[in-house]
Parts: structure tokens; sequence; C-alpha cells
């Protein structure tokens, strides 16, 4: 697959430029990508996000099923293609020497070690875990119990570093929901450089900067005036029995920023509950705590998925919390003020 060589603005994409951008893992920024076009750099490498995930000989839901892969389950792609179907996402992944399967439920990795931190700041540091997933546990010892799997982009914050006497250096999380902690093996987590949250548009007037959803097009625009700057495929709310979307239409304001949070609620079991550490690059703009943020547990963006919240790929959601108001200082957990830049849910 090839994108086009001269990238149109936001609202000149065709609807297949458009999807074969997001299937790419593509963000549009002034015209240009965001990221790099991960179909240059193939194969790479997925991992299962749904419960399971099937592999069908074409890339069509109709195709006959060739295979059945259960979550956390790494695989190689070979290709990006443009499916026959669903309609709202037709990126589908070539496995390595096999068939097809919807990108929906396929997480796009990287395998990244790092050398450990010898010393934090007092108030800790933030951390991005740079594998597909890791295990950590009660103490900092493999031979200690495990308390849960963490996934790839998620963020933390490291509050503690240990060196095992079975070898490996190990970093304490805390929990900023539960009072709680878990270690987790240094070289699986990266630090959070602050040039890397540096303000975006900083010079723009706040006036100036607004945000727009579209529960239709399930996109996300960001405009300084009436120039787009930025737009992502979304994943907003469930629509409810009575056709209403749970993400709130309306004009409202970011006010209330954090990079990390253990968002949860319910019974994870359930329909209506999850548990979910570590979700990343969080602003929120209601107080019934509606958010953009990263998402990790699907890639099934142009149709709706949360329970309110606006989902984006990680890099997206990066962008909106370095670009939105309030800036959130580098080192600061979270930062709650009055109204920052405008949000407008259609």
């Amino acid at each position: 697959m090839t994108l086009p060589g001269n990238l149109p603005g936001p609202r000149d994409f065709s609807r297949r430029q458009f999807l074969q951008i997001a299937g790419a893992g593509l963000l549009v920024y002034l015209g240009r990508p965001l990221l790099p076009d991960l179909s240059q750099n193939l194969p790479w490498q997925v991992r299962v996000a749904y419960p399971w995930v099937v592999e069908r000989s074409a890339a069509s839901l109709t195709a006959p099923v060739v295979a059945q892969y259960r979550k956390d389950t790494l695989l190689d792609v070979d290709q990006i293609v443009m499916g026959k179907d669903p309609e709202y996402n037709l990126v589908w992944y070539q496995i390595a020497g096999g068939g097809y399967i919807h990108s929906g439920g396929l997480q796009p990795v990287e395998t990244q070690f790092n050398s450990p931190l010898t010393t934090l700041p007092e108030d800790g540091a933030l951390l991005e875990l740079t594998v597909p997933f890791t295990d950590v546990r009660t103490f900092p010892d493999y031979a200690s119990p495990i308390q849960r799997r963490f996934y790839y982009s998620t963020t933390y914050w490291a509050a503690e570093i240990s060196h095992s006497a079975a070898g490996g250096t190990w970093y304490r999380l805390d929990d900023d929901r539960w009072p709680q902690s878990y270690w987790g093996r240094a070289e699986h987590f990266r630090s959070v450089g602050a040039e890397e949250l540096t303000p975006l548009s900083p010079d723009v007037p706040a006036s100036d900067k607004r945000i727009e959803v579209s529960l239709a097009r399930q996109t996300v625009t960001a405009y300084e005036g009436d120039m787009p700057v930025f737009m992502s495929r979304t994943s907003t709310g469930f629509v409810t029995q009575k056709g209403q979307s749970m993400t709130p239409p309306g004009d409202w304001s970011t006010f209330y920023k954090r990079p990390s949070r253990h968002m949860a609620a319910g019974e994870p079991a359930s329909a209506e509950g999850y548990d979910l550490p570590g979700v990343p690059w969080v602003s929120y703009f209601t107080t019934t705590g509606v958010s953009f943020h990263g998402t990790y547990w699907h890639n099934d963006y142009g149709t709706p998925h949360s329970h309110g919240c606006v989902n984006l790929p990680a890099a997206a959601a990066k962008w909106i919390y370095r670009w939105s108001l309030p800036a959130v200082p580098f080192g600061e957990h979270l930062l709650k003020v009055g109204l920052g830049t405008h949000v407008i849910v259609t």
C-alpha cells in the first residue's frame, strides 16, 4: 500500500485516502503525516487486543475462517490492505505467510528495551511501556505473584527503583486510583522527556483554538482560527437504546488533564464495566469524566466503542494533550484549572 504523495488538507480527504491513513497508523498535522508510514517498515508486529480474533482467507467478514487467535497473541504483519467490509473501517492486516485479520482487534506494537534510570525526581518519573505487554508483580522479583498485565503505549508514574537480588532493575508503579503499587521490569519502560511534552502552538491565542468532535463522522479535528491543523479518526460513546450518544453533544472546554489515569467503573466482566490502568494522555472536557485519551484495548476507530470518552490512538491523544489548554507543567501528575480549549461535540 502506498499513500498519496501530497496529502490534502483535513477537509479534502476522500474516504479511501482517510481509511488508508488510519490503517497505516497515520494522523494528519498541517496536511502532513504526523507519524511514519508503517507500510514502509513491514513486517511489523500487532497484539491481539480483543478476547479473540479470526484470520480469514480474504479481507472480508464473509470469507472463510482459517485460524483463530486469543488475546495477547503476537503476530507479524506483511501488508496493509483495503478490504470489502465493515464499511466504517475497511483496513485489514495480512498476517505473515497467512490470511487476513480485520485491524480493529489488533494493536500495532513494538519491542523496545530501555536503559533503567538510576535516580528518580522527588515526585516520580513519567514512564511509557515500550513492549507489547509486561506482567507487573507484588514485589520486585520474578518469583513474586503477578498482579496485572500492562500494555504497550500505556503510561505510569515510577515512585521507586529497586535492584533485585536475583538480578534486574524494577520500578515501583503507584496506582493513581487505588492505594496499591506494582513492580515492573525497568527495561520495559522508557522515561518520557520534558521535550516531548512542550506545548504545541503556544503563541496561538487561546480563543483561536478549538476542537470539533463529529459523532456522525467519528472524527476529531483541531482548528487554529478557521484553519484545520490536525485530524484523527476516533471512537466515541456507544449509542443508547434511546438513540442518544453516550458522548454528550454540546459546547465544552478542556479543564482537567493528566498524562496517566487508571480508568475503572462497574464490574469489569459486565457490559457496562471496565478496568483500564495506564490510560495515556487524558484531557477531560466535562465534569462527568468525559475526555480525550489514548486507547490500547482496540484499534477500531470509525465506530462508537466507549462509555462516553473520545477514544484516540495514543499519538493523537498525546497531540491533543500538548496542544490544548491548560498546559500541564512537566513532572506534574495532573492539572485542574478553569476553562481551557473550546470543544464542540456535534
